[in-house]
């Protein structure tokens, strides 16, 4: 019954729309049938995909494409700052791993951990001197971080605010971040030392915060109202449905004797 209520919303959506989402699946590797499998294994979209299939079915549900442009440009304008990116940085790094108290997967001693703070400081001079001499930073990322991540990327980070979260939701070590958030100038560098050793730091990018354009969003936005009317309309008809069954709800009153305390006596 879901599934198919899916499927046949789908197939009204409009061909443009189609053609994006399928786009979609195929770069992730899937079909529309395989991905409607998957969200119904999660059992509020279950409770959701009911309850809008009944609204159909009494002809009172609302469709994103029943939102004219009008009104959705409306509670966008009206709504704006729920429509804001916030300002963000993307900085490369280079990560010489200097295991710490912290960070001590293999229980080293302190005269151990001395030790690898001191190769980690040899191997952080020779980047350093690397780059002073014209070397480029990401090859020296390949070459030297001890980031997986970053090594991959050449250095370059996910993009990430000044809270520490990044775009794919993860959180960046504070230190890390008033560190990256320091630097002033886009190529910049900066160094800190975290609970995972140190890292050379260089400012790629500055994103001021902005609004997303309406046009960017307008179908999110269709989608928004009409769950905030189909809300209304399934409260409304469950209170239709009360009153044609002459449902009463009787809350017993409390009189003020049982509800003081006697005195003590």
């Amino acid at each position: 019954m879901a599934k198919e209520f899916l499927l046949k919303n789908f197939k009204a959506l409009p061909q443009e729309e189609q053609d994006q989402l399928n786009e979609q699946f195929k770069a992730q590797n899937t079909t529309l049938e395989n991905y409607i499998d998957q969200i119904l294994t999660y059992a509020p979209s279950l409770d959701y995909f009911a309850i809008n299939a009944y609204l159909q079915s009494k002809n009172i549900a609302v469709l994103p494409k029943d939102i004219t442009d009008e009104e959705a440009e409306k509670f966008y304008r009206e709504n704006q700052e729920d429509f804001k990116t916030p300002a963000n940085i993307t900085v490369s790094h280079i990560l010489i791993l200097a295991p710490t108290e912290q960070m001590n997967s293999q229980n080293l001693s302190e005269a151990e951990l001395k030790e690898k703070d001191a190769e980690a400081q040899k191997k952080l001079a020779e980047v350093k001197d690397k780059l002073a001499k014209g070397q480029k930073f990401e090859d020296l990322a390949a070459q030297y971080s001890d980031c997986p991540s970053g090594k991959n990327s050449k250095g370059q980070l996910p993009a990430f605010t000044e809270d520490g979260i990044s775009i794919d939701n993860n959180m960046f070590d504070p230190d890390f971040t008033k560190a990256a958030y320091s630097i002033q100038n886009v190529g910049e560098t900066t160094e800190v030392k975290t609970p995972f050793g140190y890292h050379i730091i260089r400012l790629d990018k500055k994103t001021p915060a902005e609004y997303i354009p309406f046009e960017n969003i307008s179908q999110e936005v269709k989608s928004y109202i009409a769950n905030q009317k189909n809300t209304e309309n399934i409260l409304k008809h469950l209170e239709e449905l009360r009153k044609s069954m002459n449902v009463v709800v009787n809350i017993p009153e409390t009189s003020s004797d049982d509800a003081a305390p006697q005195d003590a006596e």
